[in-house]
């Protein structure tokens, strides 16, 4: 049946009140889902809920796929936002404007929901299974609503909602918006067989973006449907794609990080992880900083994808992982067309051999697309070898970039830094450069010439190149002329000591901590304190380490159901960035791992990735955690599963 012809019976608004079965009908009534208890408030280590109707800020229910956000009532507030859905124009924007596929309220004695009269309210999201559920009392009324989505199931979204009491006072009133014709979705309400209780259950399947299809079918009531329509089968799709999905999810959580300690900061961990897992784009593009989560940025990526995101999935999930391992390999030839332009641009001529540029934000098609002085971070390039460095030392990803293709990704980067710099007396020097910092642009930025010298020696045996590293008489500086007072954006400088882990730089990270470490704005983003607690970490101060966690994810999660944001005055969610810093000095601060390619001496583990690097592990676990149990950890060919505690380091499993 047509949307139109459902329109046409309902009179332009769908009713979903439906009737229960006539006895004739003799079903035997189906089980009900087993749903949580909510009376008890203790905090969940496996959920986080929001107990109060009147936050504003909806929930985010993504799969990789697509993106919902769901509002304190239980049905979405806002479009569906589909991974792959790109405006094609010259900003390349991810497309936030499609129609909400759900534009639904209560109505209960043919009025709207009034939220003075609700209480018990709970909306809850378990990061288990992925369902995220709103429950409330209205008079003698209980009402609620679940969701859930999968990676799995790709374009694919269910819901089910219930009402339990006086069934006739209640209705579901669904007002279409947009241009429903372009919107492919499956409807399927159904009936409880319970006559105190009734259900309705919804199936959305998006087709992708550039050949929608749609399917409408719908059963508005089991009487008016029994001729035409097998009202079980119905109950029981929306009942198996929630089973599906559940399953899927729950089987996504066999990497995962457990600690014992303060419970909030398993759900915080857990939270991060789930958010993460869910929010990286399963498209053709690889996650931008809020992944599809809002339009900030655009859906743009950054060096965000490279260095925040990827050294924490490449060891829990490295499917995600490998998505931005590819991006960057798929988009190659355009890095070596942006490379020509900018050659030619700044020489006047042609460049005689290939090289390669990555630009500071990009889309679909690899293009710079951001105006303005921001174009001038140039050490986007050296993250983008990094990350894939990193690729190549873990080997997590069978269908990595190929070895031919990173070989010449390097050169490729090291044929552009020979020509972005020039010789100086120390060594080669880059100018006119902005800082990750951000607030500034000048010469040699620490990081930046750390990231050029390493991919301009990748294959050097002899006679390696030598960049500049800024320094006064006590330590680094973060480029020339350093003021060295407060105010910098966020961390620059002390990426040398983490993640590069230069040898030199980390050799002076105490000293780089004294230094920089309270120089930073109040609203910068989350990330400086990940880098100030993983560096503290490892330099044993763990009490000021997990101080610094606490504040790279405490003021920039203040919503009940833990939204991440960029800045603690900003309110945007979810930031997957700072998820992905926070979890940084998880694994690589308080666990202690470390990826090295000369063997590490005095630490509690380590073991060979033949052929390859070291991977080893030294705890620095705070005074309030005992242990920190890492379950699938995915190093080289191998799958890892440690507990970690003050005493030291247990494999639990080592398995190929």
């Amino acid at each position: 049946m047509r949307l139109r012809g459902i329109l046409g019976v309902l009179g332009g608004i769908i009713l979903l009140t439906g009737c229960g079965p006539s006895d004739s009908a003799k079903l035997a009534p189906l089980p009900l889902p087993e749903r949580p208890q909510y009376d008890n408030p203790k905090p969940e280590p496996w959920a986080v809920a929001c107990r109060d109707f009147d936050q504003p800020e909806p929930a985010l229910l993504a799969s990789g796929h697509l993106a919902l956000r769901i509002g304190r009532d239980g049905f979405p507030k806002r479009g569906i936002v589909l991974a792959d859905d790109y405006d094609l124009g010259p900003e390349e924007k991810l497309r936030f404007d499609r129609p909400n596929p759900l534009p639904a309220e209560w109505m209960i004695d043919g009025k709207p929901l009034n939220p003075t009269q609700i209480r018990d309210y709970i909306q809850r999201l378990d990061f288990r299974t992925g369902v995220l559920s709103t429950e409330f009392r209205v008079d003698r009324l209980k009402l609620g609503i679940e969701w859930v989505t999968s990676s799995r199931l790709e374009r694919q979204v269910a819901a089910r909602a219930w009402v339990e009491g006086d069934l006739d006072r209640v209705e579901i009133r669904v007002t279409p918006q947009g241009d429903w014709e372009d919107l492919p979705w499956i409807m399927t309400p159904t009936e409880s067989r319970y006559k105190t209780r009734r259900e309705w259950g919804w199936y959305f399947s998006f087709g992708k973006p550039q050949a929608w299809r749609k399917v409408v079918d719908a059963a508005i009531s089991v009487k008016e449907s029994e001729r035409s329509l097998e009202p079980v089968k119905w109950h029981r799709t929306v009942d198996a794609f929630f089973s599906a999905a559940k399953f899927d999810n729950q089987n996504a959580t066999k990497g995962d990080i457990e600690i014992d300690g303060p419970v909030e900061d398993q759900q915080a961990i857990r939270s991060m992880l789930y958010y993460l897992r869910t929010g990286i784009p399963r498209g053709w593009v690889g996650p931008g900083p809020f992944g599809l989560s809002n339009s900030t940025y655009f859906g743009h990526v950054f060096w965000d994808a490279d260095v925040w995101m990827y050294p924490t999935v490449a060891l829990v999930y490295p499917g995600l992982a490998s998505r931005i391992s590819r991006y960057r390999e798929r988009l190659m030839e355009e890095y070596e067309r942006n490379y020509q332009e900018w050659y030619t641009a700044k020489f006047g001529k042609p460049p005689e051999k290939r090289g390669l540029m990555v630009p500071w934000e990009s889309s679909w098609s690899g293009r710079e697309t951001v105006p303005g002085p921001s174009r001038k971070q140039h050490h986007i390039t050296g993250s983008v070898v990094w990350m894939l460095d990193l690729a190549r030392q873990l080997r997590t990803d069978p269908d990595s970039p190929s070895a031919e293709s990173s070989r010449r990704f390097r050169f490729g980067a090291a044929e552009f830094y020979k020509n972005r710099s020039i010789p100086g007396p120390e060594g080669r020097e880059i100018h006119d450069t902005m800082s990750p910092d951000e607030f500034h642009i000048g010469n040699n930025d620490l990081f930046t010439n750390i990231l050029a010298e390493r991919a301009m020696n990748f294959g050097r045996r002899e006679f390696p190149v030598r960049f500049k590293r800024p320094r006064d008489e006590t330590t680094f500086l973060t480029y020339d002329d350093d003021p060295l007072r407060k105010g910098y954006k966020q961390a620059a400088a002390l990426l040398a000591v983490f993640p590069l882990q230069d040898p030199e730089v980390e050799k002076e990270a105490r000293l780089m901590m004294e230094r920089y470490a309270d120089k930073v704005i109040d609203n910068g983003p989350a990330m400086t304190h990940s880098i100030h607690a993983t560096i503290w970490a490892r330099l044993g101060e763990t009490g000021k380490a997990y101080e610094e966690w606490s504040r790279s994810w405490k003021p920039y999660t203040r919503h009940p159901l833990l939204l991440f944001s960029e800045k603690r005055r900003r309110t945007e969610t979810y930031f997957l960035t700072g998820a992905g810093g926070s979890l940084q000095t998880v694994l690589y601060g308080f666990a202690g791992i470390r990826i090295s390619e000369e063997e590490p001496q005095e630490v509690a583990w380590k073991e060979r990735l033949r052929p390859g690097p070291w991977i080893s592990i030294q705890p620095n676990l705070p005074r309030t955690w005992r242990s920190i149990t890492l379950h699938h950890i995915y190093a080289g060919s191998k799958v890892f599963s440690f507990k970690i505690s003050h005493e030291g380091v247990q494999v639990l499993n080592s398995q190929r």
